[in-house]
């Protein structure tokens, strides 16, 4: 309980720190707002211009490609504002010397990645637009919701995607100038479509090496209850699998770096 506790209290310093740091660059802030409320419009208007020609796409109403939509927003920005920001930035700490005082802190660091990164103040207002995205489709949808089995694999989701970015970040221990973040998104991008959109080889890649398809779409799936047990059991194996394989890259690129100077 202790050791939680002491985490929560560094959460909430960084928290504060960060929201100090925003509102110094608040028109910087504001801008980069902006341009995230914008792309969140064009996916709304792609999908209405989508469903226009037809009613079903993959066998996905617009309503569940809503749900989806709003399960992609909501993974995305909770990820964001707790701890993407800071793996997104390993090339520079590695290349800058940055890690080398890092690893001199009494603290593992994947916690200073994360809690020195925060960024809950730029990413809070578009999740709430995410979740509005979802309510949006869960309205307009018929059936019970099944809303412990969906934040029970939203929570996965959120773990999983944590897990990538640790690997793909883990990928600088190795390569230091490479920057990786532009694949990273262009790859996730593709979640906010239903994965039985893609065949073939695009499909098996993005269910299980990139594993897209536990992410967001069997998350959005299971809160109309349209999952079966057996895909839910699997989606929790994919969760601890990938946590655990990121952890050991992780370790095995850490255990590798010697410093910025070689």
């Amino acid at each position: 309980m202790e050791h939680i506790i002491k985490h929560f209290n560094i959460f909430l310093a960084s928290v504060r720190m960060e929201v100090m740091d925003r509102l110094n660059d608040i028109h910087i802030g504001l801008l980069i707002m902006v341009t995230i409320f914008v792309q969140i419009f064009l996916s709304v208007v792609f999908f209405q211009a989508l469903y226009g020609q037809t009613e079903s796409i993959a066998g996905w109403s617009l309503s569940e490609a809503y749900i989806l939509l709003g399960t992609w927003h909501i993974v995305g920005d909770i990820s964001w504002a707790l701890f993407v920001r800071g793996f997104i930035r390993m090339n520079y700490y590695v290349t800058s010397g940055s890690l080398d005082m890092m690893l001199r802190l009494p603290m593992d660091v994947r916690s200073i990645l994360r809690y020195r990164n925060i960024d809950i103040f730029l990413h809070i207002p578009p999740l709430v637009v995410g979740i509005m995205i979802l309510f949006y489709g869960i309205s307009n949808s018929s059936g019970p919701v099944h809303w412990p089995i969906y934040l029970c694999l939203l929570l996965c989701a959120i773990v999983t995607y944590y897990s990538l970015t640790v690997m793909l970040s883990s990928v600088t221990f190795y390569v230091p100038n490479l920057s990786i973040n532009y694949i990273r998104n262009q790859v996730l991008e593709l979640g906010q479509y239903p994965i039985a959109i893609y065949k073939g080889l695009a499909k098996l890649l993005l269910t299980f090496i990139i594993p897209l398809g536990f992410m967001f779409t069997v998350p959005a799936r299971a809160l109309t209850g349209n999952i079966t047990w057996i895909e839910f059991v699997q989606a929790l194996s994919v969760t601890v699998l990938f946590y655990y394989v990121s952890d050991r890259v992780w370790r095995r690129g850490l255990a590798r770096y010697e410093s910025a100077l070689g």
